[in-house]
């Protein structure tokens, strides 16, 4: 996904071991995945672990077309 869209920054987080990263940020479920702008949240929610969909949403939020 990082190749698809350079413009993006992807991390991973584990709520336990950066635990003080995540803070207040609710994760019901897994995965987890969290899209913002700066300090605006795009989509925080849940996804089906399918490259295709995370793509889809991807390109909708940022407005990239790969």
């Amino acid at each position: 996904m990082a190749k698809l869209f350079p413009r993006a920054r992807f991390r991973w987080l584990d709520i336990e071991d950066q635990a003080d990263e995540v803070g207040e940020l609710e994760v019901e479920n897994f995965p987890t995945i969290r899209v913002t702008r700066g300090d605006e949240v795009l989509f925080h929610g849940t996804l089906l672990p399918m490259h295709e969909h995370l793509k889809r949403l991807l390109e909708k939020l940022l407005g990239e077309n790969p």
